[in-house]
């Protein structure tokens, strides 16, 4: 059955208003320079979604160990256009654990991390980059209409109970974005 971009992008964006910030990853880093600059883009369960409602393609990924790295090929085929594209993920084998996890658990948590790293870069290199950017933007614009349906305050609450499951204190932020809990 062939495709309908039209019917493509309807069903995308469909879901992103539905699936927020589970669709888009963002966050501040400060450069060598000392600017700070916002990192964004989309999330595995995007690219999932978008290959889903592509329709008539194969995404795959295959691993290789080698020289203490993990060597991920990830592979879009796209069955109607008869075309492929392959892209290679390194994601270095971690030699120590982080936080409160056992070494085998974090070894785990990084190799489908990185798997998920190469599945998401194969289809968003196949994909129209014009789809993906409208779906962030989607999902971003329904994450923050969530916010002001909540109210500022009750939003603040659930990013603190957020970090704190993470074991990010009130302190650590409020030193972090050099403000007070309440001016945030």
């Amino acid at each position: 059955k062939p495709r309908s971009l039209a019917k493509i992008e309807q069903a995308v964006l469909a879901e992103s208003e539905f699936a927020t910030d589970d669709f888009f990853y963002q966050w501040i880093v400060t450069n060598k320079d000392g600017k700070r600059e916002v990192i964004q883009g989309g999330t595995i369960s995007l690219a999932l979604c978008m290959a889903r409602e592509w329709t008539n393609n194969v995404v795959k990924v295959d691993v290789e160990e080698k020289d203490g790295s993990w060597v991920f090929k990830g592979s879009f085929i796209d069955l109607e256009r008869g075309s492929t594209v392959e892209r290679l993920f390194r994601k270095s084998i971690p030699t120590t654990s982080a936080g409160n996890y056992e070494g085998d658990r974090w070894v785990d948590m990084m190799f489908q991390k990185a798997q998920s790293q190469a599945l998401r870069n194969v289809i968003f290199s196949s994909l129209p980059r014009w789809l993906k950017d409208k779906a962030v933007e989607k999902s971003r614009d329904a994450a923050l209409r969530n916010i002001e349906t909540y109210g500022l305050d009750k939003a603040k609450d659930m990013i603190l109970l957020a970090l704190l499951k993470l074991g990010v204190s009130s302190d650590q932020v409020e030193t972090y974005l050099a403000k007070p809990h309440k001016d945030w």
